[in-house]
């Protein structure tokens, strides 16, 4: 499960053992402002200045509007669970102890889609690196933090968000954390998340 922890760390967590849910944070979000800095694109606007390191992970392609994100407990080298989902309510559940699929509600991707709005990160295209490497977009730091890999199709454009949950102080980052927060909220996402019931 991803787990709601506090927002002075920004770090959040998804395990598959219990955890401890903390209330959220204090500080009511202003509405978001469309997220342009440090997003590279294929003829980028903004020179990038900072090398980052690619992931060892990249969600699959989906459809034209498909939503995906995929966890891990580092950027490169551990184990990942990833969920994508179509607009239609169908999904795929990729992860070490195999792989799942389904059906949905159609509401749960709206859900998603909405959270997802809601933080303005449809509002480029491209790829955004909130990772500590990136001083610009994640100028706090903890070490221990999730990584999250979000890939959000929505009208015939794309975007690849790649966030350390370790990251914080930009409104990127904080979008980011908003968002993965949000998700704990839907409970029919975090069905598919957690995956299927180990048996007794």
């Amino acid at each position: 499960m991803i787990c709601r922890i506090s927002a002075g760390t920004a770090a959040l967590a998804l395990t598959v053992a219990a955890c401890t849910v903390l209330p959220p944070p204090t500080r009511t979000p202003e509405a978001a402002a469309p997220i342009t800095e440090g997003v590279t694109t294929a003829r980028p606007k903004i020179p990038v200045a900072v090398s980052i390191p690619e992931p060892s992970f990249s969600l699959p392609d989906g459809g034209p509007d498909t939503l995906g994100l995929a966890v891990t407990g580092c950027f490169t080298g551990c184990p990942v669970v990833s969920v994508m989902i179509d607009p239609d309510g169908y999904w795929q559940r990729m992860s070490p102890d195999g792989d799942t699929s389904g059906q949905a509600e159609p509401a749960t991707y709206a859900a998603l889609d909405d959270i997802f709005a809601a933080q303005g990160l449809y509002a480029f295209e491209g790829r955004l690196d909130l990772v500590p490497e990136n001083a610009a977009l994640c100028p706090d730091h903890q070490p221990g933090g999730q990584v999250f890999f979000m890939s959000l199709a929505r009208k015939g454009s794309s975007r690849r968000i790649n966030f350390d949950s370790g990251c914080a102080g930009s409104a990127a980052a904080d979008a980011a954390a908003s968002a993965i927060n949000a998700l704990i909220g839907v409970e029919a996402y975090m069905d598919i998340v957690s995956g299927p019931p180990e048996a007794p």
